[in-house]
């Protein structure tokens, strides 16, 4: 069974992203608020300037207002190139607005500040496919992978991004390691790969 790349792009990108139609939408947005909340607690840990700088990007985030946001974070980042929250929550405001080829370059610094960022990784690996580059998805799946085994996300991504690139043995390899961690999620894996 020849698996198409309509398949496993975004299936989300033709809604808006606030109104999701699936379940892979509502858990992105669920960990998007999620980290956004998360983040005001690792603004305590940064100089005042910053983090003042970054509470207010956030809030023109949640007012609607991504562009506003997105200059703000562009200061603190003149002052402090290596102000990794800057970077991630600039990559999620590229993210959400769908211009994933500008939050590749965002997600990829703040891996190399903090190559753990399972969020980031994830995130990245979904701007990689709806870039149309699979191999770079795959690496930054893989990259995920070395962190937290378990994601059974990134394990069925991976397994459909192989199927696509017609290497069946790894895909298969991916759906057994699924298949002991998410069940339903493999069944649903196994209808797609025509096992």
């Amino acid at each position: 069974m020849e698996i198409s790349y309509n398949e496993i792009a975004l299936p989300f990108a033709k809604y808006k992203i606030w109104q999701p139609k699936d379940n892979r939408m509502k858990r992105i947005i669920f960990f998007l608020i999620l980290f956004l909340t998360l983040s005001g607690f690792a603004y305590a840990q940064l100089p005042s300037g910053y983090a003042v700088e970054m509470t207010k990007a956030e809030a023109l985030l949640k007012a609607g207002k991504p562009e506003e946001a997105l200059t703000t974070l562009r200061r603190p980042l003149a002052i402090n190139p290596q102000l990794s929250p800057a970077y991630s929550l600039m990559a999620v405001i590229y993210f959400q607005q769908k211009k994933y080829a500008e939050a590749i370059p965002h997600f990829k610094q703040v891996l190399e500040f903090k190559p753990e960022a399972h969020f980031s990784s994830w995130l990245l690996a979904l701007s990689y496919e709806a870039e149309k580059q699979p191999d770079a998805a795959i690496a930054a799946l893989e990259h995920l992978l070395k962190y937290t085994s378990d994601f059974s996300q990134a394990i069925n991504e991976l397994a459909l991004l192989y199927a696509y690139k017609g290497e069946r043995e790894r895909a298969l390899q991916q759906y057994q390691k699924l298949l002991k961690l998410n069940p339903g999620l493999a069944e649903s894996l196994k209808y797609k790969l025509g096992i």
